[in-house]
């Protein structure tokens, strides 16, 4: 508490905040105040009354180390009690722990060496490596998960050691320097009196003493543990005896000769850090991409059993990719009353949002993307989805409608996204698209108009896509009116492939060459393409509307440097305005034919202090997928690795 005060730290999530302005809903997981679990005092008390009792049931107590390398567990359990057998649980493990020798160039000192085999790394805490005035080695970064605690980037400095043999000889390993490796263990090691007969004679790698704390200076994990530990093992009515090096390792239950015993178990486990993500785009052409190996020719049906017909009008009909034996959804209705009110409230606050809201959903029941439902046609515990407003820098929509299919009732129920399959991959790679985009003469761009609501749902599945709206579109204050999704939705897990599964087909479907660039340049509802001289260009134009509009999709904001093709698109009223364009995160200047990226403006403030996350927040910003600006923005991330 004390240290939190002078360092002006959060006492609720010790930030460089003060706690009146900190924005972090935890709680203490103790008291529920407004304060980090670590600073509870009701617990301080709890225990300072209850040091001196003798337990009267096994409690279990959490041990953190500053170091989040290894975790350990102590299991606190009552002694023996008098005239009475040994009873289960009451009997006290031994881990493998040894004292031996170790050198590092001319300095030599003692050890106290835990070998766990359940660790990746081995580990050397900064006190000893100041003994023996290790060499300073190079840093590496890892990520250490331990005992049921998540996965943290740490970078710590490595050096190498030798641990000394009992016949004279060293055995060299590799370890991390940390600050602490674990709590003091109690491991007394016990006299093979009369009980461990089978222990007599052994010389053991950890002395028999009366001192029963043990505190480890070094962990020998997977990487070196068979380097020393040897193949022979001594069984008998106690623990068991493992011959290594330095001495037979004990290991095993024993009788405690103590009041209380202790149990502790340890487990690192180092695992890669998240650094290719970082620096992927410094890595492109010269790794490969396993998803992207999948073949272009290869059906979505073949992967998932997800129906596909045409209805009489030509536009396709997509059921949903169900999983196998998924629980039932279950009714929510009154949540989503809930939100939809509170929905609408807030959007009053700003009319004109309002206004655009319910003109989107009016829009969608004239077109016959949605359709009213009747109280008494709803079905009995019928499943319904919330939904919100996005806002859009587009010229097309400014505000989009999202549906939260991931809604749950509860926990402990499914949401609709629980139950579907979200279905392979088919993305083309984006790289591999702009590039290509760039070698054609004449290149040119469109998106199919709201291309998932051209896409019907099949009827035996519109029954879970109910929500609601308001029945006075400008009035907050309405009755709710009953819809239900007849088109896929924007929303569902699997909404992205049902909507590829049908381009897919129809493109597979025809024979002519523009179907076949459509379906090598399409980005989910964007073509991206080109051709090498302007009467391609209008042919192409004019081929892919007449292709797409066979299964009811419109091809709009078409874009291209040819003049030709923009003033037949003009004409049809599907050209797009703006000068400069958005193809894929990145400005294409159609006059120009340049492409350049999309300005940032980083906000700094003079009164908040600079975080990780701030500077990790501000690096994101730069949407750069070609990796033009990585001469620029690499110091930028060498920084970011060495906070």
């Amino acid at each position: 508490m004390e240290i939190v005060r002078k360092a002006n730290l959060c006492f609720n999530c010790l930030g460089c905040h003060r706690v009146s302005q900190c924005r972090s809903k935890a709680r203490c997981r103790h008291c529920r105040g407004k304060h980090h679990s670590s600073l509870c005092e009701t617990t301080a008390s709890k225990d300072q009354g209850n040091t001196g009792k003798k337990a009267t049931a096994p409690s279990v107590k959490q041990n953190n180390s500053q170091d989040d390398s290894t975790a350990s567990l102590t299991v606190s359990v009552p002694s023996k009690p008098p005239g009475t057998d040994l009873l289960p649980g009451s009997t006290s493990c031994l881990l493998k722990t040894a004292i031996a020798e170790v050198r590092s160039g001319p300095n030599r000192c003692k050890a106290q060496i835990l070998f766990d085999d359940g660790a990746q790394r081995s580990f050397i805490t900064q006190q000893l490596a100041d003994s023996l005035k290790v060499d300073s080695c190079k840093r590496q970064r890892i990520c250490i998960s331990a005992f049921g605690g998540e996965a943290i980037p740490k970078e710590l400095q490595s050096t190498s050691i030798a641990i000394q043999t009992n016949d004279g000889g060293e055995v060299p390993i590799s370890v991390l320097v940390v600050l602490k490796i674990a709590a003091p263990l109690q491991n007394a090691v016990p006299l093979p009196g009369n009980q461990y007969t089978h222990l007599h004679g052994l010389q053991l790698a950890h002395p028999v003493g009366s001192d029963n704390k043990f505190e480890i200076t070094l962990l020998v994990g997977a990487d070196f543990y068979w380097n020393l530990v040897q193949d022979k093992i001594i069984r008998g009515n106690g623990p068991t005896a493992v011959e290594s090096k330095i001495g037979y390792l004990l290991s095993g239950p024993h009788s405690p000769s103590d009041t209380k015993a202790s149990v502790s178990m340890f487990h690192a486990s180092v695992m890669q850090c998240n650094e290719p993500t970082f620096w992927g785009t410094e890595q492109l052409g010269t790794s490969v991409d396993t998803q992207s190996l999948l073949s272009s020719t290869q059906q979505p049906t073949s992967f998932i059993n997800c129906s596909v017909h045409r209805d009489s009008d030509g536009s396709y009909i997509v059921g949903f990719p169900w999983n196998t034996n998924h629980p039932p959804l279950p009714s929510n209705r009154g949540v989503c009353e809930k939100r939809a009110r509170s929905l609408a409230r807030k959007l009053a606050q700003t009319p004109e949002l309002l206004k655009m809201y319910g003109a989107i959903i009016t829009d969608q029941l004239s077109r016959g993307f949605i359709e009213k439902v009747k109280e008494a046609d709803v079905p009995q515990n019928c499943h319904f989805i919330p939904h919100h407003a996005v806002k859009k820098d587009s010229a097309t929509t400014s505000v989009r409608i999202v549906y939260n299919c991931s809604c749950r009732l509860s926990p402990n129920h499914p949401s609709l996204n629980d139950c579907l399959v979200v279905g392979p991959p088919f993305l083309i790679d984006m790289v591999t698209l702009l590039l290509r985009f760039r070698t054609y003469k004449y290149a040119l761009t469109t998106d199919i108009e709201k291309a998932f609501l051209h896409v019907q749902l099949a009827e035996e599945d519109c029954n879970y896509t109910h929500f609601l709206w308001l029945s006075e579109l400008d009035n907050p204050n309405s009755d709710l009116t009953i819809f239900r999704f007849r088109v896929i939705l924007f929303g569902s897990v699997s909404s992205p492939f049902m909507l590829h599964t049908a381009l897919r087909h129809h493109l597979t479907t025809e024979t002519s060459t523009t179907a076949s660039d459509i379906l090598t340049n399409l980005y989910v509802d964007n073509i991206v393409s080109g051709c090498t001289n302007e009467m391609s260009a209008v042919d192409y134009y004019i081929e892919a509307q007449e292709l797409m509009s066979k299964a009811n999709f419109n091809l709009r904001s078409w874009d291209s440097n040819s003049p030709n093709l923009m003033t037949k698109a003009n004409h049809d009223q599907v050209a797009d305005t703006n000068t400069a364009v958005n193809v894929l995160g990145l400005l294409w200047n159609t006059a120009s034919d340049t492409l350049s990226l999309m300005p940032k403006s980083l906000q700094t403030s003079q009164t908040t202090q600079p975080t990780k996350r701030t500077v990790l927040q501000d690096l994101s910003k730069i949407f750069d997928p070609l990796g033009t600006l990585t001469p620029v923005i690499i110091s930028s991330k060498l920084f970011m690795q060495q906070l």
